[in-house]
């Protein structure tokens, strides 16, 4: 169990809060993007990665005091950090999300705090690997038009590699699963496959707390 209860949660002062709970290559990008475009939501991307701050799509350089490469800032006091993202906006919904790599005490706040909603989003463990590696081949992560996709050769596929993917991969949801159950909270569960379904979108902007409907 690599997840510990932080001694204290943070304290989201009004707001509804969610997360993206997910992994590389699983469609969060186009998730976040997604719930991002109903009129009561501002989502922003990945806040707490530890190369950059991943912030809402539109504010690419900076928002709410902090700039994209103020990773020492926001490392110092995640706490006061996260509250500038959740109250620099008008929106009552805010949203951002969080991988398994991602500040260690950011990942156990989003998971322990019952007043984050999580939306944990799934996808073929094989599928997200074969785009991972196609991505690093083209160093492309990010395609919105179909156009865009550059060309790539073929890679040889390792099961050593794919192996410790499948295992890291699957404990890390594992455990997110075991500690929103053995906590009692609610969750709502997005497939890859369901972000073209406008249903499912719906259902997962109720649950943020999102009265706006696509």
């Amino acid at each position: 169990m690599w997840l510990t209860a932080p001694n204290s949660l943070w304290s989201l002062e009004g707001k509804s809060v969610f997360a993206i709970v997910a992994a590389m290559r699983t469609g969060s990008n186009l998730l976040e993007r997604i719930l991002d475009y109903h009129e009561d939501v501002f989502c922003h991307g990945e806040l707490f990665n530890p190369d950059f701050i991943g912030f809402q799509h539109e504010a690419v350089s900076g928002f709410g005091g902090f700039e994209r490469t103020d990773t020492q800032r926001r490392d110092a006091y995640p706490e006061r950090f996260f509250h500038a993202m959740v109250n620099s906006t008008e929106d009552p919904v805010v949203g951002y999300r969080i991988f398994q790599n991602h500040n260690r005490d950011a990942v156990a706040q989003t998971i322990f705090n019952p007043g984050i909603r999580k939306v944990i989003l799934r996808r073929s463990l094989l599928d997200a690997f074969v785009s991972s590696k196609i991505a690093q081949i083209t160093d492309q992560w990010l395609v919105l038009e179909r156009g865009q996709r550059k060309p790539f050769e073929k890679f040889t596929f390792s099961m050593d590699e794919f192996l410790r993917y499948l295992a890291r991969n699957s404990l890390y949801y594992n455990e997110i699963y075991h500690t929103l159950i053995s906590t009692g909270q609610p969750f709502f569960t997005l497939d890859y496959d369901e972000l073209k379904t406008p249903g499912a979108i719906n259902r997962a902007a109720t649950f943020i707390g999102s009265h706006d409907q696509l």
